[in-house]
Parts: C-alpha cells; structure tokens; sequence
C-alpha cells in the first residue's frame, strides 16, 4: 500500500466494489490497492492490485458488460469457490423466466437445458453443442479418466422411460450397450428420414426379441452387404461358439463356406418350402470344370459328382445292409459267386452300362426287360 498523503483516510468505506481505474475519495488513483469492505460482517480485505491476483468478490451483483482478463499467466483468472457446505449450484445461466439454461452443479455436473432451436444465423436449426472449430476438430471430446474401470459407461443416453444407450469403455476399445425392458420394439436402430417427414424408415435394427437383428431395404437394393479387404487373409464372416475358439459358421475370403458342428446335432439340413420346390441346386458358370461334389473324409474323397453329374463313390469297404424295399451300394469287387434260385440269365442284352472299377473300364450288361 502507498504512502497516505496529509488528511486521506486509510479505510472508505463504500457501497460498491470500485475499479482499479476508478479515483479514490482523494482523487489520487495511486491510492485504494487495498481496501476492507465493511459492508459485510465480517468485514473483508479487497485486493485490486492487478499484480496480487486473484481478485476475491464476495456477496453482490456485477453489472454487465463484465470482461475478466488474465494478466499473469502462472494464475487462473476467475476461480468460484463453494461454501464448506454447497447445497445450491456454483453457477446459473437462466433466461428472463427464470430457467436454468445451463448450470454447475456443486459436484461438478455440468447441465445443458435449452429452451429453443439455434436460430439460422447461430448455426441452427437444432443443435446443442456446436463445433465451432472447424471441420478439422472433433466437436465433442469425452475422454475416461486414467484408472477407470473396465465395463464402466462413459457417455449414456436416456429417455423418460428408462432406455439407456451407453458407450462402455473396454481394453483399449468401446463397445456400445443398450439398456431397456424387454420389449418387441427396436433397441438400436439405424432410421432414414426425408427432411420433410415425421415417420422414419428403419433401416437396420436390434431388438431384444425376434428378429434380433433386421435389415431393410428396397427391392432393387441389397439388405447386407460385406466386403472384404483386396488383401484379405481371414475369414469375412464367423459365427463361433461361446468361448469363440470354435467358427460354427465361416465365410471364407474367397467365398468358401464352412459349417462345422458341435453337438451331435446334424449340422446341416434343408426344408423345402413347397412340395414342388427345389431342395438343392448347385448352378455353375459357363466354362465351369470342376467337381460339383467332393465329400472326403480324413482327406480321402467318398463320394465325387464332376460337371456331367457322373459319380465316385467308396473307399473299399462293403455295401451297408439295409431294409426292404432299398438298395445299399458299396466299393468292393468279387471274383466268384453263388448261383441263385431264379433261373440262368437271358442269352441276348439290349446293352451294356460302361462303368470304371477300380481304375479299370468294365460293362455290366442290361436287359430289354
């Protein structure tokens, strides 16, 4: 505090918080630094000295416009600290009402309540939080702290009845959860909306019932669509069991398909939808060369079907025994065999079948009858 000239007086007492730029009662500004306001009880020391920041305002309004400009950079310029025992919120931003438009709460929650649409020439029509950064910058940043728990929500959206969208973090990645009571509506759904409808057209949708998952699209339109990296190394799709160690159902990345089972449950099966349905067909393209079949077991090939539909079948083992009124087929062969009861065979064959057996070309002769 500078020295007090002849007849000033130490200590003013005033009715308003004066300025550093404001004349004491002596009319010398290099006098009121520091000054006590005794307007409250206890009285309290002020410091208007730019260079003993921070200023400390207790009690009051401050009239507008109100502009608060750091001059030292190693102290934080506005500071609001709470009473030992906060029970109201540390600051309100409310309209003429009054409504809270967006206020801090004393724990810390921040608060955005607007009352309108942006206007045309702030950005609108109806945005919150706007990025006002360039479209450089992400608008929004929501990062978890250091040491969060695993599982823990770190962005969630509510509605009124309790529907909870919730963005959880994981080991180095985020997962998206949906909490809601069991309903036969869509959870999470992706919609498409022209501007000048109010009824969306769902596009993709998870519910918690059947269909789980539901995609839609127009008839000239795909409803799925994968597709796979030039490089693809890795299956394009899986379906595993619990543990994920076992691709029940995989797309390979050249189209295969694999289906493997396990349970003793038949992995895979057909039902035609009417009696004069298809069952299976296999189309293959013009200049197509391959096998349409190739069964192997133990990587031995038990039964193959090439592009003329002619057949391989066995692996030198017997036929089956079957039932009446049906025919067991195996791959052995026999030098030598016992006669039967239904008299010699006719002396003239209409023709011969040309089969190959064991490598060899044979003809089993047919009759007319």
């Amino acid at each position: 505090m500078a020295a007090r000239k002849s007849g000033e007086a130490l200590v003013y007492k005033r009715t308003l918080v004066p300025t550093i730029s404001e004349k004491d009662p002596s009319d010398n500004p290099s006098f009121g630094d520091m000054w006590i306001d005794i307007s409250v009880n206890p009285p309290v020391v002020k410091i208007l000295d730019s260079l003993l920041t921070p200023i400390v305002v207790v009690g009051g309004a401050l009239a507008p416009p109100v502009t608060i400009t750091g001059t030292n950079p190693a102290t934080v310029p506005f500071t609001i600290v709470g009473a030992a025992a906060q029970a109201s919120h540390l600051v309100d931003i409310t309209n003429s009402v009054p409504t809270n438009m967006l206020f801090l709460t004393k724990d810390g929650n921040l608060v955005l309540n607007p009352q309108a649409n942006l206007s045309a020439g702030e950005g609108g029509p109806a945005h919150i939080l706007l990025n006002m950064f360039g479209t450089t910058s992400a608008g929004l940043v929501i990062k978890a702290a250091a040491g969060t728990t695993n599982g823990s929500d770190f962005l969630a959206f509510e509605d009124a009845g309790g529907g909870v969208l919730t963005f959880v973090q994981g080991d180095g990645s985020v997962s998206i959860g949906v909490r809601a009571a069991q309903t036969t509506t869509t959870a999470l759904g992706v919609f498409h909306s022209a501007p000048t409808t109010t009824t969306p057209t769902l596009i993709v949708g998870l519910s918690q019932s059947n269909p789980v998952l539901q995609a839609f699209a127009s008839t000239t339109q795909r409803q799925v669509q994968i597709r796979r990296n030039d490089t693809q190394a890795v299956d394009i799709f899986d379906i595993t069991n619990a543990a994920g160690g076992t691709v029940l159902v995989g797309v390979g990345s050249n189209g295969q398909v694999s289906i493997a089972a396990t349970s003793t449950v038949t992995p895979f099966t057909i039902t035609p939808n009417t009696g004069t349905s298809t069952v299976f067909q296999i189309a293959a393209p013009t200049g197509f060369g391959g096998l349409f079949v190739d069964w192997a077991v133990n990587a031995v090939s038990m039964f193959k079907v090439d592009l003329h539909g002619n057949t391989t079948f066995g692996d030198g083992t017997v036929a089956p025994t079957v039932g009446a009124n049906q025919i067991g087929f195996g791959s052995t062969t026999a030098t030598s065999a016992t006669a039967g009861v239904n008299g010699a065979v006719p002396a003239q064959v209409a023709g011969y079948w040309i089969v190959n057996i064991a490598g060899t070309q044979r003809k089993i002769p047919f009759y007319a009858t």
